[in-house]
């Protein structure tokens, strides 16, 4: 009797493979969240008693913080799921797109 196996998954498509997979992308994105999180947390400083106006961050910056925390939480959540249903091209976009957001959380944090 010769029965037909059927291919194994991958191993970044098994469970523990997806939850690195998972893992691996928040550590990526990490540096953006504590930047977002840090901008966000930015109180505008009392000017009382200063001769000059001290601002604090514009609108900008904070429509910023809020859309890169939105990223920063959605794409390892993304990234796992990707890799469990074995699509490789999603996977890498993933990847790809959690080190930017880290490399411009690490930019908004003043290392780059």
């Amino acid at each position: 009797m010769n029965r037909r196996r059927t291919p194994s998954r991958p191993w970044w498509s098994t469970w523990p493979g997806a939850v690195g997979m998972g893992l691996i992308s928040f550590l990526l994105v990490s540096p953006a969240l504590l930047a977002a999180q840090l901008a966000l947390s930015l109180q505008s400083v009392d000017t009382a008693g200063l001769d000059h106006e001290v601002t604090g961050p514009g609108l900008a910056p904070r429509i910023l913080a809020i859309v890169m925390t939105a990223a920063s939480l959605a794409l390892p959540v993304l990234t796992g799921r990707w890799a469990r249903k074995t699509w490789l091209g999603y996977l890498l976009l993933g990847l790809a797109l959690s080190v930017v957001l880290g490399v411009v959380g690490l930019g908004l944090m003043g290392f780059l």
